[in-house]
């Protein structure tokens, strides 16, 4: 990996994508800011360098929110999300990277067209449920771990509770802020975090709080219905986007 301009101009947008996505509880601008980064390295390397500045991130917003999270909720994702990254660690060589992404995207793209069908009909909102629960958390883990994409399927669970947006981006901080400390613990055997990679990510940190504040904004001063609004398209096009580039590589 050679430290060069189009290094910075590829590392420093995802770093700061990243930073908003954690700080407004808006995961699927990882999936946009995934592929700037594996413009310049390869998949293992990136989840190494990127999982401290993602931490770093997670303390943050933590920090930030500590008050603001649904209790009921996370005692039902953040224990099914640790059983979704153990499979996630023993399955890591089993599956391809474009078959997980294709599955991520048709999930969230089912998901997202199901909104807008029903767009103008009454949203009925969904009461916590420890079977969806368990289940989109497990998908969340495992998917977390292989390709730093968990923030699709727990979306699926979160989205339709239709909870209070700080409630909401609490609940979500506060579930990932802890299943990447526990993903941490298994990717140092699988031998991608090493000296190297760790420097990549401190050279990368100043452009945390840049993204990370932003979020925060977008938080306060956004309205409700047009958070909610942002997210749903975002998860759309995000959707697509993993399909397009994904699904002759798997068919």
């Amino acid at each position: 990996m050679e430290l060069n301009t189009l290094f910075f101009i590829c590392t420093a947008p995802a770093v700061i994508l990243f930073g908003i996505a954690k700080g407004a509880a808006i995961g699927s601008l990882a999936l946009i800011a995934t592929p700037l980064m594996l413009l310049v390295m390869p998949l293992p390397q990136a989840l190494a360098v990127l999982l401290p500045i993602l931490m770093v991130m997670d303390w943050l917003a933590f920090y930030r929110y500590r008050k603001n999270f649904s209790k009921k909720n996370l005692l039902i994702m953040i224990p099914a999300g640790l059983v979704g990254t153990i499979i996630g660690f023993y399955t890591f060589t089993f599956f391809k990277e474009e078959d997980l992404k294709l599955i991520i995207g048709i999930i969230g793209l089912i998901f997202t067209l199901n909104y807008y069908i029903k767009i103008n009909k009454e949203i009925i909102k969904q009461k916590t449920s420890f079977i969806k629960g368990s289940f989109w958390s497990i998908a969340s883990g495992f998917a977390g771990f292989c390709v730093h994409s968990g923030g699709t399927p727990i979306s699926v669970y979160l989205v339709p509770l239709g909870l209070e947006k700080s409630v909401y981006v609490g609940t979500r901080i506060t579930y990932f802020f802890y299943l990447n400390i526990f993903k941490l613990m298994f990717y140092i055997p699988l031998g991608i975090i090493n000296l190297d990679n760790f420097k990549t990510s401190l050279m990368l940190s100043p452009f945390i709080p840049v993204g990370i504040l932003f979020g925060f904004w977008i938080v306060k001063n956004v309205p409700q219905k047009i958070y909610y609004n942002i997210i749903y398209a975002l998860i759309f096009l995000s959707s697509l986007k993993l399909i397009y580039e994904n699904w002759f590589k798997v068919f």
